[in-house]
C-alpha cells in the first residue's frame, strides 16, 4: 500500500478517479446529488442535484471549466461551472477544534512565529511566512483546554512560553529552534489547597485561567482566573512558586495586564475595569513603598472581552475596551500616586453587529477591532471620538482572538 485516505463522508457511491492541477479528484453520488471531491484538500467542489445514480451521465473538465450532463425524467440537463473559483487555496486548520488564544513572537525583526492554544488541549507553534502559516511543532501536556498564552522571553535560539487554561493549570515551555526544533515543559502548577485562601471557595477543578501577563522586572507571572482572583507566580528553576493572590473582581476575569509602573489593569464579564496595585501581587522585596487600594469602574453593560491601553503621559493612561455589548469605549485615567480618577469615558455604541473579541491600539492614533460578525475594522482616534478608516471581511465565522505584530 502506497497511501490511504480517510473515508469520504460526502460520497456514498464512487464513480471515477481523475487528476486536475496535480490534485486527486473523486466523483460519485451522495443520495440524490452528484459530487466532485478534492481528496488532497478534503473539500467538496461540486454538488449537483441530479436525482442520484443509476442514470445516464457524463462530465469533463476542459480549460478550467467543469461540464456535467445527465438525464432526468427523460430530459437531458447540462451543468457548467468554472473550477478555479472552486479550487481556491484554503489554509489547513492548525487545530482540530476551536483556537482560544494566539500570541506572536518576532525574531531579529525578520522571522515571525505564532503560538496558538486550542480547545483540544494542544499548543501549536508555527512560522509565519509571506502570509502563510507553517506548522512546526504540536505541544501536548495540558489536562484541559488552553485559554491564554504569554511569551516570556525569546532569543535567536529559543522561546519561553507560558500557557494556562482549564482545571487551573499553568505551564511554562521552552521551544528550542536551533540547532534543531524541540520542546520541553520547564515547569507546571495545578492550583491546590495550599495556595487557596479562605475567600477562595470555588472548587479548584472548576477554576479556569483566562488571561495572563508577565512582569519582566521581577520575573513574576500574573494570572487571572474565572473565580475573580488574580494570582502571581515566580519561575524558579523547574518550579512555579506561588507568590500572592488577591480578590480583584466579583466575576470571571477576561483580561489582565501591567499597565503602569505601580498598577495592574483587568476587566471582567460584568463590564468592570479594575486597577489593582502591583504591590498586592509582587514579592515582598518589590514595591514595598507603594500600597494602594483596588479601584473599580463600570465601563460596559456586559462582558469586556477586548481591552488594550496606551500611555499618553507619565500620569495618563487611555484604555480602549469592547465586548459583548458591541460598543467601543475610550476611557482616560489620571494616575497620581495611590489615586486613580476617570478623566472621561466615551462609549460608542453598535460599532459591530456582534460580540467584539479583539481590540488593539496600533500606531499613534488608530485602533483595530475584530468581531464575530466576521469583520475587522480600522478606526482613527481623535481625542475621544473614533471614525472608520477601513474594514475587511474574514471567512472565519467564529473569531476568538486577535494578536498584532508591532
Amino acid at each position: 500500500m502506497i497511501s490511504e485516505t480517510k473515508p469520504l463522508s460526502d460520497c456514498e457511491w464512487l464513480e471515477r478517479i481523475l487528476h486536475y492541477n496535480d490534485e486527486m479528484l473523486i466523483s460519485g453520488f451522495q443520495s440524490s446529488k452528484f459530487v466532485l471531491f478534492n481528496v488532497d484538500r478534503n473539500q467538496t467542489l461540486v454538488a449537483v442535484d441530479c436525482g442520484g445514480g443509476h442514470r445516464s451521465h457524463d462530465f469533463i473538465i476542459h480549460e478550467g471549466y467543469f461540464y456535467f450532463a445527465y438525464v432526468n425524467k427523460r430530459k437531458t440537463h447540462r451543468y457548467v461551472t468554472r473550477l478555479p473559483r472552486l479550487l481556491r487555496e484554503l489554509e489547513p486548520g492548525l487545530h482540530p477544534s476551536s483556537i482560544n488564544c494566539v500570541e506572536l513572537a518576532e525574531q531579529d525583526d525578520v522571522d515571525l512565529y505564532m503560538v496558538t492554544g486550542g480547545e483540544n488541549t494542544e499548543i501549536q507553534f508555527s512560522a509565519v511566512e509571506t502570509g502563510k502559516f507553517k506548522p512546526l511543532v504540536s505541544i501536548q501536556g495540558h489536562l484541559s483546554s488552553v485559554k491564554c498564552l504569554a511569551v516570556l522571553s525569546h532569543d535567536k535560539e529559543s522561546l519561553l512560553v507560558a500557557s494556562a487554561g482549564g482545571r487551573s493549570e499553568l505551564s511554562v515551555w521552552r521551544i528550542q529552534m536551533k540547532p534543531e526544533l524541540q520542546w520541553k515543559r520547564v515547569a507546571n502548577h495545578l492550583l491546590g489547597t495550599p495556595f487557596q485562601s479562605k475567600e477562595e471557595k470555588e472548587p479548584v477543578d472548576d477554576i479556569r485561567y483566562m488571561s495572563m501577563c508577565f512582569h519582566a522586572d521581577t520575573g513574576t507571572l500574573i494570572v487571572a482566573g474565572s473565580d475573580g482572583f488574580i494570582r502571581s507566580y515566580s519561575l524558579q528553576g523547574n518550579k512555579l512558586i506561588p507568590v500572592k493572590t488577591c480578590k480583584s473582581h466579583r466575576f470571571c476575569i477576561l483580561y489582565v495586564a501591567v499597565a503602569h509602573s505601580n498598577w495592574i489593569l483587568s476587566a471582567d464579564t460584568a463590564g468592570y475595569i479594575c486597577w489593582t496595585p502591583l504591590s498586592m501581587l509582587l514579592p515582598e522585596t518589590s514595591q514595598d513603598a507603594f500600597m494602594g487600594d483596588i479601584i473599580r469602574f463600570r465601563v460596559h453593560s456586559a462582558g469586556a472581552n477586548a481591552v488594550d491601553f496606551r500611555s499618553l503621559t507619565e500620569t495618563e493612561v487611555e484604555v480602549g475596551s469592547s465586548g459583548e455589548d458591541c460598543s467601543i469605549a475610550l476611557s482616560r485615567f489620571t494616575i497620581l500616586g495611590k489615586e486613580i480618577s476617570l478623566k472621561y469615558k466615551r462609549v460608542h455604541p453598535s460599532c459591530h453587529a456582534s460580540q467584539v473579541i479583539g481590540l488593539r491600539f496600533i500606531g499613534g492614533n488608530h485602533i483595530i477591532t475584530a468581531s464575530k460578525d466576521q469583520r475587522i475594522y480600522l478606526w482613527k482616534v481623535n481625542d475621544d471620538e473614533i471614525s472608520v478608516v477601513d474594514y475587511t471581511r474574514t471567512s472565519v465565522a467564529d473569531v476568538t482572538s486577535l494578536a498584532i505584530s508591532r
